[in-house]
């Protein structure tokens, strides 16, 4: 309905839906969109999950690969324990970090220690 000094007239229902819910169907759209196109993140390396602290001391071997996936490298000792290794980079694209996992014995879980390796850069062996 229009009146003499307003030229558009009052809004009704129909642009209040259109001015609220345009912007709100936007952003879903571009959400999903992105969503969609970029797909999920990728999923915790195995060091990560380490370091969040999923594996706790008294855990048997089967419950730590159910929680961190299975080990890059398994060390046997005589006594009957033994280690698993998991291999990863750190947060810097030169430095090689490895976790592992000890057992004792019993097959159950007596320690977790953390070690970073400088790795040298390419082209850096020719010096």
């Amino acid at each position: 309905m229009k009146r003499n000094g307003d030229p558009l007239g009052t809004p009704t229902r129909v642009d209040y839906a259109v001015m609220i819910g345009g912007p709100i169907v936007f952003m879903l759209i571009l959400w999903f969109g992105v969503n969609w196109i970029v797909g999920p993140g990728p999923p915790p390396r195995p060091i990560q999950k380490l370091k969040a602290g999923v594996v706790k001391n008294g855990m048997t071997s089967e419950q730590v690969i159910a929680q961190v996936g299975p080990p890059a490298g398994i060390v046997e000792s005589p006594d009957g324990s033994f280690t698993y290794r998991y291999q990863g980079t750190g947060e810097d694209a030169f430095l090689a970090e490895d976790a592992f996992v000890d057992f004792g014995a019993g097959g159950r879980v007596v320690n977790v220690t953390f070690e970073k390796t400088p790795v040298k850069p390419p082209g850096d062996d020719k010096k």
